[in-house]
């Protein structure tokens, strides 16, 4: 199986472990709690992902797949401005369902080791953005200064 075959599992155990983080709380939950929610075995777990750690660092990915799946209605906002606050939502949105246990767990991976789970170069859009806010300056759209 390829990464795209393997996504809606991937997204199903994702969902199932955020919605069990938010009620229990990340420490409290068991991997053998994540495969009942999902209705998959252990070992299809581990074939997705290694550890608790590994699928909430996946977390992310998730958001940045969002983003190309709504690049179009992105761009298709009516000004720069526009367009930069939807990119913003987007990678906003995400964190604000999942709650506060969902962050701290990412920022502990981020702290607790090499392993970063948020990292700038890892945004999706992070090329496009800079682009766009080029272009709102350049219009006038955004007034500032900075480079």
């Amino acid at each position: 199986m390829n990464d795209i075959e393997n996504l809606p599992m991937k997204i199903t155990l994702l969902n199932c472990s955020i919605d069990l983080f938010k009620k229990n709380g990340y420490k409290k939950v068991t991997i053998n709690q994540i495969c009942k929610a999902a209705g998959i075995s252990k070992t299809t777990f581990y074939y997705h992902y290694n550890s608790k750690e590994s699928l909430i660092s996946d977390f992310y990915s998730q958001v940045n797949l969002y983003a190309k799946e709504n690049m179009a209605a992105i761009l298709s906002a009516e000004s720069y401005v526009e367009q930069i606050w939807s990119i913003c939502e987007m990678y906003m949105k995400p964190f604000e369902d999942a709650g506060p246990a969902i962050i701290k767990e990412l920022l502990y991976i981020n702290f607790g080791n090499d392993n970063l789970a948020i990292a700038p170069e890892d945004i999706y859009l992070k090329d496009v953005m800079i682009s766009i806010i080029q272009r709102a300056k350049e219009s006038g759209q955004v007034q500032n200064p900075a480079p």
